[in-house]
C-alpha cells in the first residue's frame, strides 16, 4: 500500500511539472528517483515460546529428565523440576535420593543437605510418591514409582 501511494505521489508531481511544457531534466532540472518498498511479516512466521535451559540456574523451576534406577522398569523418578540450581545437579541428587524413596517410602527424610517430604502418594494406576527436597533457595521435585 505505502508503494503504491509513494508512485502515486511521484507520477503525480512529473506529470504536473510537464504540464507547463517542460520535462524532468530540462534546463538545469533535477530529477531524483525515489524508490519505497513496503515491508510487512512472512505469513509464514512462528511465535515460539523459549524453553527453559537444562543447564540454567534461573529463578524459575527447571523441567529436568527422568532418572531411571533399574533398566527397563518402573522404578524412576519422573517430572523432575529444579529451581535454583541446574538440572545436572538436580539430576544427580535424585540419584542420591532414589536410594532412600520409594514410591511407599518415608514421610520426611534428609539427604544430602535437603530437607525432603513426602507431598502425596497416589497408587493408580501404579504406585507413586511425590516429593518436594529443599535446601535454602533450592528446591528439587520429583514423582518417585
Amino acid at each position: 500500500m505505502s508503494r503504491v501511494l509513494v508512485t502515486l505521489t511521484v507520477l503525480g508531481f512529473i506529470l504536473s511539472s510537464c504540464r507547463d511544457g517542460t520535462k524532468p531534466g530540462d534546463a538545469g532540472e533535477t530529477t531524483t528517483t525515489l524508490a519505497a518498498t513496503a515491508t510487512s511479516p512472512p505469513s509464514d512466521v512462528t511465535t515460539t515460546t523459549p524453553v527453559p535451559s537444562t543447564a540454567a540456574t534461573g529463578p524459575g523451576p527447571l523441567r529436568c529428565e527422568t532418572v531411571a534406577f533399574t533398566p527397563n522398569s518402573e522404578d524412576a523418578a519422573s517430572d523432575v523440576m529444579a529451581t535454583g540450581l541446574s538440572c545436572a545437579d538436580a539430576e544427580a541428587f535424585v540419584r542420591v535420593a532414589g536410594e532412600r524413596t520409594s514410591s511407599g517410602g518415608p514421610q520426611e527424610l534428609d539427604i544430602s543437605g535437603y530437607h525432603c517430604v513426602r507431598t502425596r502418594s497416589e497408587q493408580d494406576p501404579l504406585p507413586q510418591a511425590f516429593y518436594e527436597c529443599t535446601n535454602g533457595s533450592k528446591k528439587v521435585t520429583f514423582v518417585r514409582s
